[in-house]
């Protein structure tokens, strides 16, 4: 098939073809803009404390699934690889740095001050983060 031909295909496609193609495209970069600001929310990155080993520091986020897996579906299967990554975006999860417990809570809330005078009143010293 020489480029003759190829740009005839090209040009032969329907227009609802390239309306769908254009709207795909539009959704994969809605998808990715949403994915880079949504860690940037207000916030986000607070002092946290962990119910489990009462470490206190800057959560991990966890994604399920992997980020491989999703490069490829994206690029081979588009609709398949958005959904993948709409999944991966919603279940993100902050764990703790130390133990790698979820349910991590902020420093600053009740529950958080609450953590911490038990921690103080029992003397035990809380591990430290690894990062």
């Amino acid at each position: 098939m020489n480029t003759v031909e190829i740009e005839e295909f090209i040009a032969g496609l329907p227009f609802g073809f390239w309306v769908g193609l254009g709207g795909v495209c539009v959704v994969v970069i809605v998808v990715g803009l949403f994915a880079l600001l949504r860690d940037r929310e207000p916030g986000f990155q607070l002092m946290m404390i962990c119910p489990h080993c009462g470490s206190e520091g800057m959560p991990k986020v966890e994604m399920p699934g992997s980020a491989l897996v999703q490069f490829c579906l994206v690029l081979t299967f588009v609709v398949p690889g958005v959904f993948y990554a709409l999944w991966r975006e919603s279940a993100k999860k902050r764990v703790c740095p130390v133990c790698g417990a979820t349910g991590v809570v902020p420093s600053s809330s009740p529950r958080g001050v609450e953590l911490r005078r038990q921690l103080q009143k029992s003397g035990a010293e809380p591990p430290q983060s690894k990062g």
